[in-house]
């Protein structure tokens, strides 16, 4: 009696266009019988692509061919979509001396079977390139539109409006931690391993080179690139992150021409990369160089600009921290009104996050409802889907808007007290290692050196551009009243001090300051 196998198999689409293994299953067996073939197995293959040969059941069906005449399959488009694998696995299958069967396609072993049988493969082929080709089409015209074509990354889930529209929204439960692994990261205080250990502790667990790719992926500050199709698009739904923060963390570990890698970091020269050249605008790097009695630090010009001692580019540094030193007691003169100010943003946080809970609460209700509804059948469950959709959405902008509360006053005053009024002995105390996360906070727009010159007055810097208008002729420039516009400046500069104050030595920070 003759022996035959029996292969089917389904992809999640023709599961859905009724292609089920066991119609397939069934018919096979069917024609099989009429046959007067025995079935000696059933390989069932769930779930697998037919653009590719290496599929598991197919593969041990192939090596199990002792003492079968047939290999039966619904139809050939089950076997495979390709061309190329056709007729590889139709030769291996005559080599083995098994007649391979389409049970509803009409195929023999003579000159019009054979014709069949390659214009049946081809047509399979051509109905996979036409998919394909519409499908990258209709991705590219999603691009277009702003619309994430993909699965939704972490930090995102998938949506549908009202109209049927797909889109992103935050996920409420991740997104709000990888908004702060970018914040973390772009504020150079921390590596990608404290942060990445930080999200661990709430919760979050993501592997090493997982997390990396997060933090290039320019989806999280709403930029959609293909670069495979030559395409970029803005994301027509809310990024996770603004642009400059998604920058500011290329910057910190990306090692691309326009920033720098965490390795480059070297306790030896903190102003190694973090310093361009006055004069081409090349970041220095740093070096040892050999010569009479040992080896001598050195911070060089990539171009050959300049090529300094380590000692005159660390004392044009102090030269600089000095410039910016205030006079005794001036800060202490104006705690009142920094307190004033702190205090005010702090409400108007506390305010927005109580009003942002509370909407949350509100729409805890609005979910416990829609359930009880559900339950007593006064909805249905499509209603119910569309608009437990809307809620969740709701819910991820409220959450993606809460702000975060300001850092403890007292602590980040003492911080303030230390760097202002004693800058250069506040660096010096610090740890070698300390001192490039030091820099990368407080001087976020770099440093410029020239060998002649010195360190250049730094465009942008966390507090010695307000704070050293202090010690000027009249305090009140910086304060001339309380309530005036300065309040988002001193906001910034206390949640910088944040940043900075545990990199101090702590009795540089004490609150108790002379």
């Amino acid at each position: 009696m003759s022996r035959a196998i029996v292969y089917v198999r389904v992809s999640s689409q023709d599961q859905v266009s009724g292609f089920s293994l066991d119609v397939q299953e069934r018919v096979c067996r069917d024609y099989a019988d009429r046959q007067g073939w025995g079935v000696a197995t059933v390989y069932r293959e769930e779930g697998e692509s037919a653009k590719t040969a290496d599929r598991r059941e197919l593969q041990r069906a192939l090596s199990r061919l002792a003492g079968v005449s047939h290999f039966l399959v619904y139809d050939l488009t089950r076997l495979t979509r390709e061309t190329a694998d056709y007729f590889s696995l139709k030769a291996r299958l005559d080599s083995a001396g098994v007649r391979l069967v389409s049970v509803t396609q009409p195929l023999d072993d003579g000159p019009t079977g054979k014709l069949m049988g390659t214009i049946l493969a081809g047509v399979g082929t051509f109905d996979n390139d036409v998919r394909r080709e519409k499908t990258t089409a209709g991705m590219r015209e999603a691009i277009k539109r702003g619309i994430w074509p993909w699965q939704a990354p972490l930090g995102y889930l998938s949506h549908r409006g009202a109209d049927r529209r797909a889109t992103l929204i935050h996920d409420p439960e991740t997104a709000p931690l990888v908004a702060l692994a970018f914040e973390r990261i772009a504020s150079g205080a921390s590596t990608q391993e404290e942060v990445r250990e930080e999200l661990r502790r709430r919760g979050l667990a993501i592997p090493r080179e997982t997390f990396s790719r997060l933090i290039h992926h320019p989806i999280y500050c709403g930029r959609i690139v293909a670069p495979k199709w030559g395409l970029e698009g803005r994301l027509a739904a809310k990024p996770i992150v603004s642009e400059e923060t998604w920058r500011k963390a290329q910057t910190a570990i990306s090692g691309s021409p326009s920033g720098w890698r965490r390795s480059d970091l070297r306790p030896d020269f903190p102003f190694r990369w973090w310093t361009r050249c006055a004069e081409c605008s090349r970041p220095l790097t740093g070096f040892y160089g050999r010569g009479n009695g040992g080896a001598f630090p050195y911070y060089r010009c990539p171009a050959g600009c300049q090529n300094v001692a380590r000692a005159l580019v660390n004392e044009a540094f102090g030269v600089l921290l000095d410039g910016y030193q205030l006079k005794p007691g001036v800060l202490r003169a104006y705690e009142a009104v920094l307190a004033d100010r702190y205090e005010g943003e702090a409400k108007t946080r506390r305010t927005a996050a109580e009003a942002a809970r509370r909407r949350l609460r509100e729409l805890d209700g609005k979910e416990d409802r829609l359930v009880s509804a559900l339950i007593d059948r006064l909805v249905d469950a499509d209603t119910a889907r569309r608009m437990r959709a809307r809620i969740a959405a709701d819910r991820a902008e409220i959450t993606a808007s809460l702000p975060d509360p300001l850092p403890e006053f007292k602590p980040c005053l003492a911080a303030l007290r230390s760097i202002s009024e004693r800058p250069r002995a506040t660096w010096d105390a610090l740890r070698p290692e300390a001192r490039p996360s030091f820099l990368r906070v407080a001087f976020p727009a770099r440093l410029d050196f020239s060998r002649d010159r010195g360190f250049q007055t730094p465009a942008k810097s966390l507090y010695l551009k307000d704070l050293t208008r202090l010690s000027g002729p009249s305090c009140e420039e910086w304060y001339p009243q309380r309530g005036d516009s300065s309040t988002a400046e001193t906001v910034v500069l206390f949640l910088g001090l944040a940043r900075l104050g545990p990199l101090l030595p702590e009795d540089q920070c004490q609150t108790n300051h002379p």
